[in-house]
């Protein structure tokens, strides 16, 4: 039998994970669409990019977000240039999106999110795992 202290863990790893997993699909679609509307690329190779850019780990008591970012899109959204220079095209495609969701929702999420009903669910998820033959 699995410690209650252990499947507290499990629980917390799991749903910590599921917040991320959402906040790294909602962060990619709003990047997409930004750069979709405010870059003329051609190629697809940046929104390509975007979908290798988000990996989501559970570690022993959570779970840890990872960006692989292309250096190019990490500057596009400045309003100025390298040279100082104020851009025409300003586009909120890095840290607009990027700390919207993660303070805005994800931070919001794990900190009220995880109730009684979404710890049983997990729970009840995590028992029949252990239940099915391998």
């Amino acid at each position: 039998m699995i410690s209650d202290q252990y499947q507290r863990q499990m629980v917390y790893s799991e749903f910590t994970a599921r917040v991320l997993r959402n906040a790294a699909g909602m962060i990619l679609k709003e990047q997409a669409k930004n750069i979709d509307s405010y870059l003329n690329y051609r190629t697809g190779h940046t929104i390509n990019s975007l979908y290798d850019a988000f990996i989501v780990t559970k570690s022993g008591s959570g779970a840890v977000l990872h960006f692989n970012y292309l250096i190019d899109l990490r500057f596009i959204d400045l309003k100025r240039t390298a040279s100082g220079h104020k851009k025409k095209v300003y586009g909120p495609v890095y840290n607009r999106p990027l700390w919207g969701y993660v303070y805005g929702y994800a931070f919001g999420t794990l900190r009220y999110g995880l109730t009684e009903t979404v710890q049983t669910e997990i729970f009840d998820m995590i028992r029949e795992s252990y239940k099915k033959p391998l």
